[in-house]
């Protein structure tokens, strides 16, 4: 339903106010960076894969692309988030999967009471319970895809977007991950380890592997860090 009433309500609010109103789903506006860099440039037929993708448009990178009429791949182990995105992004494919570590094929998946914090890290998962952060509500079995596999098998071509939010593996799904043979225009990471007071730490591991591996810093939220393509511009 909120895609059928998105633009209605945009352009009434952008002409009672008199001014060009900006939605953003995000949680710190980097789906507006993203389509700012999609338009300036006009790009076109954007796909975009999100690992972790969580809730359907609330906190989520791509739900603004998908409104603009873009489409991708959702990856999200919980099984009722899973849902509700196939209920809400019908033109997107979901896939009820990890993304999985060297050459595992199943692992488990610690459900948190806070969605945003649930994990493939056992050890990622303790802290957070240790630290009084968050609950582990569940233990669950589940299947696992090697991140380049998940492309070749998902996508005609490499996706231009990926969004990166996965709880503590974030960089070891980046170091297996073949920049010789994808390249994504753009990269959306999160780069910052959770704290409820944004005392968190950011990951200089991520950053460097980015760097190394041709790609440069366009904008960085403190959450996340939006990495495009070194020749993106040229």
């Amino acid at each position: 339903m909120i895609h059928r009433l998105f633009f209605p309500v945009k352009k009434i609010l952008s002409k009672f106010f008199g001014t060009y109103i900006k939605f953003s789903f995000s949680q710190v506006g980097e789906d507006l960076i993203l389509k700012f860099i999609i338009d300036s440039l006009k790009l076109k037929n954007i796909t975009y894969l999100d690992i972790g993708a969580n809730h359907p448009y609330n906190m989520n990178n791509t739900y603004l692309l998908y409104l603009s009429g873009f489409r991708g791949v959702c990856v999200e182990p919980n099984p009722t988030l899973y849902n509700k995105i196939r209920l809400h992004r019908k033109e997107d494919k979901c896939l009820n999967v990890g993304v999985g570590i060297g050459g595992a094929k199943s692992g488990i998946y610690y459900l948190m009471d806070n969605s945003l914090l649930s994990t493939f890290s056992a050890e990622e998962a303790n802290k957070i319970e240790k630290n009084g952060e968050g609950k582990i509500l569940k233990a669950i079995p589940m299947d696992l895809i090697n991140v380049n596999e998940l492309i070749s098998l998902n996508f005609k071509t490499c996706p231009d977007i990926i969004s990166l939010d996965v709880e503590g593996i974030d960089v070891d799904i980046l170091n297996e991950f073949n920049f010789k043979i994808y390249r994504p225009k753009f990269f959306c990471i999160e780069t910052i380890s959770y704290s409820t007071n944004l005392t968190g730490v950011k990951s200089d591991e991520i950053i460097q592997l980015m760097l190394r591996n041709g790609y440069k810093i366009f904008a960085d939220t403190y959450i996340n860090t939006i990495f495009v393509e070194q020749n993106l511009f040229n």
